[in-house]
């Protein structure tokens, strides 16, 4: 077989191109389920741009062993259906300060801070209704006085859907479980319901 990137000899059981170092594990996933070839483009550019990343920091002078700090870097991407991927880049420790070159070399908007909210006075599990619409499961969540997506803050635990929804001084908050291999495939505010789809 020939490698993806440069098209030279490869073995079928080799991880990586000696070529151009390409992952060819990952080419091979994306083979085997073709649902991630969306993020073939990002995953490939993000190896090549670590791989310019990791030649820059070697040019880096590191400060003496006991002024180190350690850090890292941190890429988190995420996609729902019909909307672009979402590609989200953190830095920490000796590294943050590198943060601006990253996000740039990569393509990523840096991230605009969340307004700060305060807690609560009120939380309570607001009322849901559920139906089955062939394979999927709509889940309608009462939240009366939720402005705007941004207010809610939805989390696909392993069995489970984790939602919190703010309205002024007001919290709602209500978890479901789901099928380990069911996926949320659609989220939207519909008046005062929420609406999350999950495909199962």
């Amino acid at each position: 077989m020939r490698c993806f990137n440069c098209n030279e000899e490869v073995r079928r059981n080799w991880n990586y191109c000696p070529n151009c170092g390409v992952n060819l594990r990952r080419r091979r996933a994306y083979e085997k389920y073709p649902g991630l070839l969306d993020f073939s483009s990002i995953f490939d550019e993000i190896d090549r741009e670590f791989r310019e990343i990791e030649r820059m920091f070697r040019r880096f002078t590191m400060p003496p062993p006991r002024e180190r700090r350690g850090g890292g870097v941190s890429i988190k991407i995420s996609s729902e259906p019909g909307k672009e991927p979402r590609v989200e880049v953190r830095t920490f420790g000796d590294f943050k300060d590198k943060e601006p070159e990253i996000l740039q070399r990569l393509g990523v908007k840096e991230a605009k801070p969340k307004a700060q909210r305060l807690p609560p006075k009120v939380t309570e599990e607001p009322e849901t209704k559920v139906e089955r619409r062939g394979n999927r499961v709509i889940y309608r969540i009462k939240v009366p006085g939720v402005k705007s997506e941004e207010d809610i803050d939805v989390q696909r635990l392993r069995e489970s859907v984790e939602v919190r929804a703010y309205a002024q001084d007001k919290a709602y908050f209500t978890l479901f479980s789901i099928p380990k291999r069911a996926r949320i495939a659609a989220t939207r505010l519909e008046g005062d319901e929420f609406v999350i789809e999950v495909e199962e």
